[in-house]
């Protein structure tokens, strides 16, 4: 059975509350894809390579030896 099937199993004994809490993760799940995915993008963007005074890269620092 895959995920699919269980969950479709899942929905058809829930109650209204559990429905609406469900939808509202839902919901949430979605808009943090939708900013990761905006976040990854712009990453991408033609000069994304600039250094962004906002977001630094981290200083990398060697352990001696």
């Amino acid at each position: 059975m895959t995920r699919s099937d269980d969950t479709h199993e899942n929905e058809a004994n829930m109650t209204p509350e559990e429905m609406k809490n469900e939808l509202r993760y839902l919901r949430a799940e979605n808009a943090y894809l939708k900013a990761m995915q905006e976040h990854l993008l712009e990453k991408k963007a033609p000069g994304a390579g600039e250094k962004n005074e906002s977001h630094p890269e981290p200083e990398v620092r060697t352990l001696p030896v």
